[in-house]
């Protein structure tokens, strides 16, 4: 019965010893750990560069057509009056320095 007991003994320490291994290799090491952690915070700060940059991109072609819209109407001549005379200009220079003042 004590052989048999010491057999058994031996077998649950070499299963336990066993399964603690297992459980200790299992895991990945902690440089490992950090390195995936580094590379998925670069990933989420590309993705926000790239979102900022079509962002940007965008906020250029908007502007750019407002400012090509400006040139059109300043080119047509519409938003100012032609001056036929002097007195028109100088009556005009006269209202923008009283709006100065």
């Amino acid at each position: 019965m004590a052989d048999i007991w010491a057999w058994v003994k031996k077998w649950a320490w070499a299963i336990v010893l066993a399964l603690i291994s297992m459980l200790a290799l299992g895991r990945k090491p902690s440089w490992v750990r950090e390195k995936e952690r580094e590379i998925r915070d670069r990933d989420k700060d590309i993705n926000a560069a790239t979102e900022e940059a079509s962002d940007v991109a965008t906020t250029y072609k908007e502007v750019k057509e407002k400012h090509d819209e400006a040139i059109e109407q300043a080119q047509s001549g519409e938003s100012r009056p032609s001056f036929t005379d002097s007195d028109s200009a100088a009556s005009f220079v006269d209202d923008i320095l009283d709006k100065r003042k």
